[in-house]
């Protein structure tokens, strides 16, 4: 479990029908394997009411989009593919109009709720399971030059499945 980040299973914003980045269940939790290609982001919402509710509207598309989302009480955790995590972090800057196109889409998106094309924008990482092993090649995201990495393998525990 060493090679794992824990998360408390009823913390997950939404479950939508497929995740962009490797995530396992188990019985009470959520498992996601410590690779090099995910990375984990931690934000708090600001205190005026209008960036609260934008942060975390951005927050629930983005879980719908199959980014998972945790929610931590006062701030949110977001488990996003290496290649996307600049267009998020710069998209949570609400008291910034001044932004990046990537991030301007993806408010955009959270503005309309239109989840189908949030991968395009943050990509997804590129794993595969094999037997009770999840192997991670990278991270792709469209037009954009692939993120290699070695390749990383995790054992799941007993009873985990790959959602």
């Amino acid at each position: 479990m060493r090679d794992f980040l824990v998360e408390q299973g009823d913390k997950l914003l939404v479950c939508p029908n497929r995740f962009l980045v490797p995530i396992a269940k188990l019985s009470d939790r959520f498992i996601i394997p410590n690779s090099t290609v995910i990375v984990i982001m931690e934000y708090r919402p600001g205190q005026r009411e209008r960036n609260r509710t934008r942060a975390w509207r951005l927050g629930y598309t983005l879980c719908c989009a199959g980014v998972p989302v945790f929610d931590m009480g006062e701030r949110m955790r977001i488990y996003c593919p290496c290649t996307g995590d600049a267009a998020i972090f710069d998209a949570l800057q609400f008291y910034n109009e001044s932004i990046p196109p990537d991030s301007q889409i993806l408010r955009d998106y959270a503005k309309c709720g239109e989840c189908s094309k949030i991968a395009d924008v943050v990509g997804e990482v590129s794993y595969k399971l094999e037997k009770d092993t999840v192997i991670i090649d990278g991270a792709k995201r469209p037009g954009a030059v692939p993120f290699r990495t070695f390749t990383q393998r995790y054992v799941l525990p007993l009873q985990a499945t790959l959602l």
